[in-house]
């Protein structure tokens, strides 16, 4: 019998330190952004939290590994797979696709266990978000889809310790 392992996602930890009195990173803005992942860099996919924060809502991708990821985005209404360019179905007026590099593909038993499941991500609604799939991963690069019930300005960081993208979307 398989054992799940990953705690279900709580939107009371998507903060940093469990107080409610947070600001967003970055500076928020409609464009399409991006950053390159750190040299060595090697990040497995675990686990996606959502928090709505009042003025906006943080999700958080959540890695095992080492390095700082590297990523893109697209605000789009018409999200699409990676490679394929199938459309991908997801709640909300419009998305943001996000594309998290530096992670390998789960091309063993142990890699492919490791990884979280694809799918929609339960529990994942909060505050402007309407829900978060974890599409995929496909050469060296793990896709998201993070719906909205509007158009919204976000930030996205890469921190460390443990590895993490931070997407901040004001509310």
């Amino acid at each position: 019998s398989e054992e799940q392992t990953s705690p279900t996602p709580s939107t009371v930890e998507a903060t940093a330190d469990g107080s409610q009195a947070i600001t967003p990173l970055g500076s928020p803005d409609v464009t399409d952004k991006q950053a390159r992942p750190s040299e060595g860099t090697s990040l497995i996919p675990k686990g996606v939290r959502v928090a709505d924060h009042g003025a906006f809502t943080r999700v958080v991708l959540d890695y095992e590994g080492e390095g700082k990821a590297g990523w893109y985005t697209q605000l789009t209404a018409e999200p699409a797979q990676q490679a394929s360019g199938f459309p991908i179905e997801y709640d909300g007026a419009t998305a943001i696709v996000i594309g998290v590099e530096s992670t390998p593909w789960p091309s063993t038993p142990e890699l492919e266990e490791a990884y979280m499941d694809s799918g929609k991500v339960e529990g994942t609604a909060a505050g402007v978000v309407t829900g978060v799939e974890y599409v995929n991963t496909f050469e060296a690069q793990s896709q998201y889809v993070i719906g909205l019930n509007k158009e919204s300005a976000y930030s996205v960081t890469s921190l460390e310790g443990p590895p993490r993208v931070v997407i901040d979307i004001l509310n």
